[in-house]
């Protein structure tokens, strides 16, 4: 009886140390990944140029992303911020304002219309 309690004991003391042995994550092998994803966010930008009934020009270039317009006529070159429109397209800044709607825009400058352009009609 003495032999199989020695050779049980062994038998578990065996089971014990070839448990402890084998390979476990501790938390030192374990390690949290990171990782981080930068996302390029390009600029809407819509140019376009039309002209009135005197042949100037205006030259836009919408930045839909920061609304902005960008505007170059007679030369000069200037910007606009988005303003909220109830319907069409609202910009300005201290001294000039652009206004609009489908291919019609009016810009004026302190409250004189400069530019406004013929409206396409539909046959």
């Amino acid at each position: 009886m003495k032999i199989i309690k020695f050779h049980l004991a062994i038998a578990v003391l065996l089971v014990l140390i070839l448990n402890s042995c084998k390979d476990t994550p501790s938390q030192e092998n374990v390690s949290a990944k990171t990782t981080e994803t930068l996302e390029e966010v390009s600029d809407d930008i819509v140019k376009t140029t039309l002209t009135d009934e005197d042949g100037k020009q205006l030259e836009m270039t919408f930045n839909n992303t920061k609304g902005i317009v960008t505007l170059n006529f007679n030369g000069e070159i200037f910007t606009l911020n988005a303003e909220r429109a109830a319907s069409g397209i609202w910009y300005k800044n201290e001294d000039y304002e652009l206004r609009g709607k489908g291919e019609s825009v009016e810009l004026t400058k302190n409250g004189e219309t400069i530019f406004k352009n013929k409206e396409l009609r539909k046959r």
